[in-house]
């Protein structure tokens, strides 16, 4: 079946819905860490982690939903990158679970958990920029080069992150693990 070209609107729509997605997902990085790295002063991070997760599912499904707008369904290689994010949505999720209980999991544990949160962060980027050429848009989603420097700052230091706040003393507050 032949697609008919999407309207400027429709492209600027669905260029921001990806960079909103990549947004999202960019903020599990530096953001979310916060929040579990936080525990003693904000509580238990998992419900936090869980409203955010459900929000970025939220996007990914909008972003199905825009693309079959005037009636034509998706591609089936548009359909398994969007089924692909749902699953890293998922797995994102999974290795929140080690950083939202970094101070009963092992070193080992949050090593992996660290290079697995980089990991899904490249496979996010390069399925975002893959969606945006099967669609096609005519620009792919991006970020600033500042947030993508950043981004990576933070993952180059997250597993330093945990490991100090692992060995640090309660805080003053006196909420406990």
């Amino acid at each position: 079946m032949v697609q008919a070209p999407l309207t400027t609107q429709h492209e600027t729509d669905l260029e921001d819905l990806l960079t909103a997605i990549m947004t999202h997902f960019g903020g599990a990085i530096d953001f979310w860490p916060l929040v579990c790295l936080s525990r003693h002063e904000l509580g238990d991070p998992v419900p936090f982690i869980d409203c955010q997760r459900i929000s970025l599912n939220e996007r990914i499904q909008e972003l199905r939903a825009r693309l079959t707008l005037e009636e034509q369904e998706p591609s089936e290689a548009v359909l398994e990158q969007l089924a692909k994010l749902s699953r890293m949505a998922a797995e994102l999720r999974e290795v929140f679970d080690y950083f939202a209980n970094a101070h009963r999991v092992s070193q080992g544990d949050l090593e992996t958990a660290v290079m697995k949160l980089r990991q899904l962060w490249q496979d996010v980027c390069k399925r975002l920029w893959l969606l945006g050429a099967l669609i096609p848009l005519p620009r792919p989603p991006r970020l600033t080069l500042e947030r993508e420097e950043h981004l990576q700052a933070v993952l180059d230091g997250l597993f330093d992150q945990f490991l100090a706040a692992r060995t640090a003393p309660p805080s003053a507050n006196g909420k406990g693990h």
